[in-house]
């Protein structure tokens, strides 16, 4: 029977014995402990041997907070990568700190409260304390449906979300004429390919970042000239869940047109090299690439064509209620972030 999936010490070397043979992960001074677990993930895979300590165990009613951030954390490194593990432990180790002997299931709403007033206290910027919020009730949700937590069990469901006000978005935040053709022109020589069709599709519908990664060749519709997207960011936030409509003009449909040509219905119209679908993780990663390239400013990011997109419409004198439909939000939304570029000519 091959022995449990842990992680250990040995002769200076990281090792496991799962499997039911030693194998090491490199040097301890010269591989982290995170980079020494994907390692053992990787060959908990070949070897065809699940991790059950790793990714999935038994409720636990005596499961503490330090053990249950343990779990999730282990759980992001083997399903999420580095640099998510990297930047989701920053946030449950700061409440780790403060009731981490505590038991998971004694954890309620006031908890988190007085974690927030805490950091409220210490001066921390409101965006902060917001990460840490929802890395904390990712954890638990994490715990309820991997069942290290009973099902259901939402002990935060009571606290008030922190909502950011919205940043002043001016027209040296929008991306320039000359930008743009930078990126394309660095996006068309990367070496995964796509990102050239990416950029101009984003660029031409003012979509979200996480709806064109997601887009099956059965969500192109080629006579209305939309991609409609049965799940999106607004289908548990509408009272009403509608689909939501890209509308594509001539650009943006010869894109579509094109790379949809011979794909079955539930394919992907853009993947990976390795053929899996993009997250908003690495699909970030890639642009950063492109955009290095570009030599453009750092805060540019995919979500720039929104902003640009629906600036432009209001600019061009676009009511403001056919630019909400078409960018598939609210026309408050519109009027707060970017009511001060409509067009008050018409």
């Amino acid at each position: 029977m091959g022995r449990q999936a842990k992680l250990r010490q040995k002769g200076g070397y990281w090792a496991s014995d799962a499997g039911g043979k030693t194998t090491y992960f490199g040097k301890v001074t010269e591989v982290s402990h995170a980079a020494a677990m994907c390692k053992l993930y990787e060959h908990l895979v070949t070897v065809k041997t699940v991790p059950k300590v790793i990714v999935d165990v038994q409720p636990d009613v005596d499961l503490s907070v330090n053990d249950l951030a343990e779990r999730f954390l282990n759980w992001v490194l083997c399903h999420r990568g580095m640099k998510a593990h990297k930047e989701r432990c920053r946030h449950p180790q700061r409440f780790r700190d403060s009731f981490g002997d505590l038991l998971a299931l004694e954890m309620k709403g006031r908890h988190l409260e007085a974690f927030v007033d805490d950091l409220k206290a210490k001066g921390h910027a409101l965006d902060y304390i917001q990460k840490h919020v929802i890395s904390i009730g990712a954890m638990y949700r994490k715990g309820a449906r991997k069942g290290w937590l009973p099902g259901g069990f939402r002990p935060f469901a009571s606290v008030e979300p922190i909502r950011l006000p919205p940043k002043t978005l001016t027209e040296s935040s929008l991306l320039t004429d000359a930008e743009v053709k930078a990126l394309l022109s660095a996006a068309d020589v990367d070496s995964f390919g796509q990102m050239g069709d990416m950029i101009r599709l984003y660029h031409a519908t003012g979509a979200r970042t996480h709806e064109l990664i997601a887009v099956r060749a059965g969500d192109f519709q080629r006579v209305t000239r939309q991609i409609v997207l049965g799940h999106h960011k607004r289908t548990h936030t509408l009272k009403e869940p509608r689909p939501r409509q890209v509308y594509l003009n001539e650009t943006a449909f010869g894109i579509m047109a094109r790379r949809c040509e011979g794909l079955s219905p539930n394919a992907y119209v853009f993947t990976r090299l390795s053929g899996g679908a993009y997250s908003n993780v690495n699909i970030a990663e890639r642009f950063q690439t492109v955009r290095n390239r570009a030599g453009i400013r750092s805060t540019i990011t995919l979500y720039s064509f929104r902003h640009l997109w629906i600036s432009e419409m209001l600019m061009a004198g676009v009511d403001v209620l056919l630019v909400a439909w078409m960018a598939g939000t609210s026309v408050a939304m519109i009027e707060r972030v970017y009511g001060h570029f409509r067009n008050q000519s018409y």
